[in-house]
């Protein structure tokens, strides 16, 4: 008989039967090389006889490590023509199933291990225990009248229980009333789910803050086309930053947006805060208003790449976008690009001149027609008078 055991599983892979075994023979158990193990979704849960729900319970641990308090009414579990009202009125106790000696599903005194009794049950070593929750639960009425959930109970696990690793397939129990005419019942079933945790999804380009080389300059997107000579804001591979976190961060993202939409790559500028919370602007043919502020870092892109440039060439930049839009609008709409109250002075203005005008090209028409009505009406009295 050896008298040293050693395992490369750690403590919350031993079995109760291993240690058992260890114990009874005077074996010392040491184990290996530890076992990292990584915290998992778990999830506990109780089941009635038909495998409905009856309580659920999640937290992110290690799996052995966390064995909470689990409750449910007792009454929910049993048939529905048991009253809550007489089950809260009555004790309760348990039988396990996962004995080979017991039946959970009969009601032996022999079997009872655990309840909401007055007696001292015969079996000592069950991996639960349950009991009512002590709180003063009044059973009222639904709409049909029936008492319903009055009953809550907790189950706890003993030291048994934690160090048992087959949680995962379910063990079952038989609860039960007692009663001298009967003892009514029913079976439920604890069981443990565990979800291993999945990684974030990463969504940022992995050569952001690892690949310190400038990357090559971009070809144009647009078809070549006889035009004037481009502004200065190209960039060469001669102004590259190399070993700036800041500046591979900025050629990223334009890599990105230029390969899934060109079109926004064309004119456009970023905008950073380097300070927290590290908040990122694009920019496309808008005037915004970053330049006031230091924390800031912007820099101006094109098709033929990124340009870190002083704050005179970005604002030289956004003016000519502002003057070609200014030059495709009518000679209408350009007055209201003057000055920000023309629009408003020109609308409490052009009421009255419409006014006036009309005054003054009606009225000497409705004055000449009033004169002669009054005219023809002073004839008409001096005739009825002589």
């Amino acid at each position: 008989m050896p008298k040293e055991i050693k395992t490369d599983n750690g403590p919350a892979y031993i079995s109760t039967a291993f240690v058992d075994f260890c114990n009874k023979w005077g074996i010392t158990h040491k184990f290996g090389i530890p076992t990292i193990v990584k915290p998992q979704n778990l999830t506990w849960v109780v089941l009635d006889v038909h495998a409905d729900m009856l309580n659920s319970t999640s937290s992110m641990a290690v799996p052995g490590s966390w064995f909470p308090d689990l409750y449910f009414d007792f009454c929910i579990m049993m048939d529905a023509t048991i009253s809550h009202k007489w089950v809260k009125q009555r004790p309760l106790y348990v039988c396990p199933g996962h004995k080979k000696d017991t039946a959970h599903h009969k009601k032996y005194w022999s079997c009872v291990s655990t309840g909401e009794i007055s007696w001292d049950p015969p079996l000592k070593d069950d991996f639960i225990t349950l009991k009512r929750t002590g709180e003063n639960v009044i059973c009222k009425r639904n709409q049909r009248g029936v008492y319903q959930n009055c009953n809550p109970v907790k189950i706890s696990f003993t030291n048994q229980g934690k160090r048992y690793r087959g949680w995962q397939a379910g063990v079952t129990w038989g609860g039960r009333v007692y009663d001298n005419d009967g003892d009514p019942g029913n079976i439920f079933t604890i069981k443990l789910i565990q979800t291993p945790v999945k990684p974030p999804v990463l969504v940022a380009p992995k050569n952001t803050l690892t690949n310190r080389k400038m990357p090559p300059p971009q070809p144009s997107g647009t078809p070549e086309k006889s035009s004037p000579a481009p502004l200065v804001y190209s960039s060469s591979p001669s102004q590259s930053h190399p070993g700036n976190p800041l500046w591979d961060t900025v050629t990223a993202t334009y890599q990105l947006l230029n390969s899934t939409n060109p079109n926004i790559t064309t004119a456009c500028w970023f905008c950073y805060n380097v300070q927290p919370p590290y908040y990122e602007a694009l920019g496309t043919f808008c005037i915004y208003t970053c330049f006031s502020d230091v924390s800031f870092s912007t820099f101006y892109a094109d098709h033929s790449g990124i340009v870190q440039d002083s704050m005179t060439k970005l604002k030289e930049g956004l003016n000519k976008h502002k003057k070609e839009r200014e030059d495709q609008q009518g000679w209408f709409k350009s007055w209201y690009n003057l000055s920000p109250w023309l629009t408003t002075l020109l609308s409490a203005l052009i009421g009255p001149l419409i006014l006036l005008v009309l005054i003054c090209t009606i009225g000497p028409c409705l004055f000449n027609s009033f004169s002669k009505f009054i005219t023809s009406r002073m004839n008409s009295l001096q005739t009825l008078l002589l």
